[in-house]
């Protein structure tokens, strides 16, 4: 009985009679309401009208007909809670939709009545069931099991049935309902049974005055769900089911029963009127839902050797009793069915029921062996005993139970009124108890603190308060100082940092710390001018730390506090999560001289930050460390994180600048060992909008993945190396990408979306990028992937959709890859730039893939990493650095891209300055009449190969020049519009237009 209701189901007795208490119970977990008797009033904490006055007995809202109240005592009072299924037929009131007339699924209703067991003696509300009388068997469960199985009817042979041996002959597939129909035990347990789960049913509106006519409001949808002559069909109501009682089973006439236009049943055996009320007019009672329901049960009842065991039509009821266990009864088309009882001396109960599907594809049906009733099942819990006429006593119990006595979660109790008189303060309760351990339990109200309190050398200590409820006021700022100590935990309390002069300051400072735990801690800290507050400080060595479920609001949320005697952080087994955390420079700063061991774990946090960066990690890791930054969400005006210590993932996290600011999303940048193993995982997150790069890397690394990232609405790049940035291996996988570079609107600098500096071996596959710089009008040039002093890249099954404005007087490539490299492989890849039939592109230099040598002007602007290159020399310059690359024969692999674009003033793909050049199965479309021969490409490497390619352009002119340095080309089986030449214009060769065909 929830507390929130506290008169739920209590029960009342006066003069003789019994009222039931409005509000909730929960019984075997099932949720029952009482709503009372009039007058209704809102009620705030159910949230909706309620009634305001105990329910009377004999008023319950699913038990219309209760049984007679018995007089003296004692008795027992329970509620039997049970679901029933409900369609428009028991409610169309509720169910039906007036303006459609239909109703598309069925529900399920939760229902109470409160019944009383009668003479069960001196018992009292914790009496076992057992010694109870009648109660185990007024509670037990149905007992009744059935199995399922098919069989040979060789009594009914049928040419068009499928061969016995396929078990189920059925040519339909059916779902199959075995319900039972009067309970009780073998011998007196009757069934009925439907193919079609019994939902050939309607409701009646009429019942004639000798009881053997009905009206229903449907006689069915079609021929096969419908009522037919000769049917047995089952009339009952509400009444009848809050009882417990089955329906009336009657056959409709077997000739002329149906009267479709009248839509009337008839049948011969008259319907007790007692139990139907009608008005003068012959109506049904519309409160009592009466209704009738098609059962399939008919003609002989066989066993499994086909002895006819009984007939439901001559004579019978319409009922077909349970037999012995052992006996299988055949119902129709070889399904076979037994029952059996889980319990000696059990009982099967009126209402129990089994469905199972039978299928004609494969021939068999759902088996079920010894299976439990699918319903109906009750479940009791007892409220009162009572003593007619005015005595009862209370059985509910009460949920959460209250507290009895002192008991011994405190060990000391500090009381705010004696605190602030300084005759029993929390700094005496904690000198009193650190040595030995025990729990601080702080009162309701505000705790001054002229000092911060002091927990030095602690074990075992927690410190506790009432919630919100319990603020501590730190006049001078610190709040608490933790020095040394193991077990220290501080819980449900409030801490507010008033300080008083420019000076950095922990509001809770905490330092040496074994076995470290805050939880549901608000602390606020409030700085005057250039003040640097922090929430919640750590330093030293701190072993198994966990701040978690806490609100804080100051200058930093949790950081290292490096201002005193410990100007550095050791933690193992770090963990923050599940915080609130508003900082107006960083949310969680583990920046400078943090070492993490273990797992340090930043998690499922809601971090509001100012122009720092919301997270900071950029300590270092020992070895065998794992750092996360997993599932937070980030709202930040600055960066959002920042991670320079290796074997980091950074993972769900949600990242977004606060009111259209926010500079980089995720930033790469030198921790405390700039020359660790630079292993970091990127992957999962969902970057922007904000106005700088979704992922900017300022650092070398050894491995890093960038993967399943969804990055929107960026302002710069998606992904930017720079500076001092490199890498041994880097991964760029499945990531999705749309609306970047949108701060370029009045840029004059060139920019690309995705930019990788100094990777040794790449992989860019299966990514989307679309909507690139699509304002940018003043940008020189514009790359969506450009690779700067490559030695490996792959680029492959990538999409490029929407690079570059659609007016430009500058350059802009989908893939650019300026030579000096090793190898570059660009496979499958679809790139796309012609958004829609209607659009007016104005390009200068479009380009969908180029290679080579980048132009003077084109490098100057691409800042802040530039490639020099001159002879067989070439530099990469960035703004902190000048590094000189080897000398490489690049080679450059161009196979099956699907290339598709507006003309411009160039070719579609350039591939200049490598020693080999492929390009083979791609499949190239050039539209309308603007630009220059070649339309396709321009091929000018040592040595050239050119295969399988589809090339199309308007006109005959050239699609493709081959300019390979020592006349070394293989050009074959390409399929053009226009010529191919070969060595700076000349044509191509009669002995090799037999292996190529040019022409529309």
């Amino acid at each position: 009985m929830p507390r929130v209701t506290p008169d739920g189901f209590r029960i009342e007795a006066a003069g003789g009679g019994l009222t039931i208490g409005p509000g909730r119970i929960y019984v075997d977990g099932l949720l029952a309401e009482n709503h009372g008797g009039t007058p209704d009033a809102w009620d705030v904490r159910l949230a909706n009208l309620a009634g305001t006055t105990p329910l009377d007995y004999a008023a319950q809202p699913y038990y219309p007909d209760p049984q007679p109240l018995p007089a003296g005592g004692p008795h027992l009072v329970y509620v039997d809670v049970w679901q029933r299924d409900v369609t428009a037929i028991e409610d169309p009131q509720a169910l039906l939709e007036p303006a459609l007339g239909v109703d598309t699924t069925g529900r399920r209703q939760t229902v109470w009545q409160v019944r009383v067991l009668a003479d069960v003696g001196a018992i009292d509300c914790s009496t076992p069931d057992d010694e109870i009388p009648n109660w185990l068997r007024t509670i037990a469960p149905s007992a009744g099991r059935l199995s399922t199985d098919t069989g040979v009817p060789d009594f009914e042979p049928d040419p068009c049935q499928l061969p016995p041996a396929a078990g189920y002959r059925g040519l339909e597939n059916q779902l199959y309902r075995v319900e039972v129909h009067t309970g009780g035990p073998v011998g007196t347990a009757t069934f009925k049974w439907s193919r079609d789960n019994a939902t050939v049913a309607s409701r009646v509106s009429h019942i004639d005055a000798a009881g053997t006519r009905i009206t229903v409001e449907s006689v069915g949808r079609d021929d096969v769900l419908a009522f037919h002559d000769g049917d047995w069909i089952e009339i009952t109501d509400d009444w009848r089911e809050f009882a417990g009682l089955p329906g009336e089973l009657r056959r409709i006439r077997p000739a002329g029963g149906v009267d479709r236009n009248a839509r009337t049943l008839a049948f011969d055996d008259a319907l007790p009127g007692a139990d139907f009320p009608t008005d003068a007019q012959q109506a049904t009672d519309p409160a009592r839902n009466t209704r009738v329901r098609r059962w399939d049960q008919a003609g002989p009842i066989r066993d499994e050797d086909g002895t006819e065991i009984g007939n439901v039509d001559t004579g019978g009821t319409g009922e077909i009793g349970i037999p012995p266990a052992g006996t299988r009864l055949f119902l129709e088309h070889g399904i076979l069915v037994e029952f059996d009882l889980a319990s000696a001396g059990g009982e099967f109960h009126s209402g129990d029921y089994w469905v199972f599907a039978a299928r004609s594809a494969t021939a068999d049906i759902e088996r079920l062996a010894l299976a439990p009733p699918l319903g109906v099942h009750h479940h009791y819990a007892r409220l009162a005993i009572v003593d007619f006429p005015d005595d009862e006593t209370d059985c509910r119990r009460l949920w959460p139970p209250e507290a009895q006595g002192a008991g011994c979660a405190c060990t000391v109790c500090v009381d705010a009124d004696a605190h602030n008189a300084g005759s029993a303060t929390i700094q005496h309760a904690i000198d009193a108890i650190k040595d030995i351990g025990g729990t601080i339990c702080l009162g309701v109200g505000s705790f001054r603190l002229d000092r911060p309190l002091t927990i030095q050398g602690a074990r075992s200590l927690t410190l506790r308060g009432q919630g919100r409820a319990s603020v501590l006021e730190a006049r001078q700022g610190a709040a608490i100082v933790i020095d040394g100590g193991s077990g220290v935990a501080l819980e449900r309390f409030s801490a507010v940092g008033i300080v008083a002069e420019a000076t950095a300051i922990a509001v809770i400072d905490v330092a040496d710390v074994t076995d470290l735990r805050i939880a549901r801690v608000d602390v606020v800290g409030g700085p005057p001018g250039n003040a640097v507050v922090t929430a919640i400080g750590l330093s030293g060595v701190l072993l198994r730390a966990e701040i978690t479920e806490c609100g804080l609001a100051a200058d930093r949320g949790v950081a290292l506090q490096a201002d005193k005697a410990h100007n550095w952080l050791l933690s193992a087994e770090l963990r923050i999560a599940r915080n609130i955390v508003l900082g107006l420079r960083n949310g969680v700063d583990l920046g400078g001289n943090c070492l993490h061991y273990g797992n340090t774990r930043i998690s499922d946090n809601l971090i509001l930050a100012g122009d720092g960066a919301a997270v900071v990690a950029t300590g270092a890791t020992l070895p065998a460390t794992a750092v996360a930054i997993a599932d937070n969400t980030i709202h930040c005006r600055g960066d959002g994180i920042h991670c320079g210590i290796d074997r980091a993932t950074i993972s769900g996290n949600r990242i977004a600048g606060l009111v259209g600011n926010g500079a980089d999303a995720i930033v790469l940048t030198d921790g405390l060992l700039p020359e660790g193993e630079g292993k970091v995982d990127i992957c999962d997150n969902a970057l922007g909008p904000m106005q700088g790069n979704a992922i900017r890397i300022a650092r070398a690394l050894d491995f890093a993945t960038v993967r399943d990232n969804r990055i929107e609405a960026i302002g710069l790049a998606a992904l930017a190396m720079e500076k001092n940035a490199a890498a041994n291996a880097l991964q760029v996988r499945a990531n999705h990408c749309r609306q970047l570079g949108q701060a370029l609107a009045n840029s004059e600098a060139a920019y690309a979306a995705l930019q990788l500096v100094r990777v040794e071996r790449g992989e860019v596959c299966g990514n989307h990028i679309v909507e690139v710089a699509r304002s940018a009008v003043a940008t020189p040039a514009i790359a969506a992937l450009r690779g700067v002093a490559l030695g490996k890249l792959m680029i492959d099954g990538n999409t490029f959709d929407d690079v570059g404005p659609d007016r430009s007087s500058g350059e802009t490539a989908a893939i650019r890859l300026p030579t000096p490299f090793d190898q570059v492989q660009v496979d499958d890849n679809r790139i796309e730039r012609i958004r829609a039939a209607t659009q007016t592109l104005s390009l200068a230099i479009w380009r969908a893939i180029d290679i080579g040598p980048e132009p003077r002007r084109f490098v100057a602007g691409l800042a802040p990493v530039a490639l020099v290159a001159a002879g067989e020399l070439a530099f990469v310059l960035t703004e902190t650095l000048a590094i000189g690359l080897p000398a490489r024969r690049a080679a450059a692999s161009l196979r099956g891209n699907q290339l598709r674009a507006l003309l411009s003033d160039v070719e579609l793909v350039r591939s200049a300055g490598t020693d080999h050049c492929l390009f083979a199965d791609n499949h190239c479309e050039a539209e309308g009449e603007a630009g220059r021969d070649p339309r396709i490409a321009d091929l000018a490497s040592r040595t050239v190969t050119a295969s399988g390619n589809r090339m199309i352009a308007a006109g005959d002119r050239r699609t493709l020049v081959l300019r390979p340095g020592q006349k070394l080309a293989i050009v074959t089986a390409n399929t053009s519009t226009g010529g191919i030449d070969v060595q700076g214009g000349s044509p191509l060769p009669n002995d090799i237009l037999f292996s190529n065909l040019i022409g529309s």
